[in-house]
């Protein structure tokens, strides 16, 4: 699906369990662990559909 998506959904955390969040500000990043994971989106008729969320990541921020 992502070759065909408008765009992405990203989710950002620092903890294991995810919570919705739209924006991660650049303060608060330093180090630490994040856990990363995406998903594609395309619009259908004024409509967005997503596909699935990938496999959790975890990234370190130094």
């Amino acid at each position: 699906m992502l070759g065909q998506s408008e765009g992405i959904s990203v989710g950002i955390i620092r903890e294991t369990l995810f919570r919705q969040r739209r924006t991660l500000l650049e303060k608060e990043i330093s180090l630490r662990n994040y856990y990363v994971k995406v998903r594609a989106y395309k619009t259908i008729d004024g409509k967005q559909y997503y596909g699935t969320y990938s496999s959790v990541k975890r990234i370190k921020v130094k």
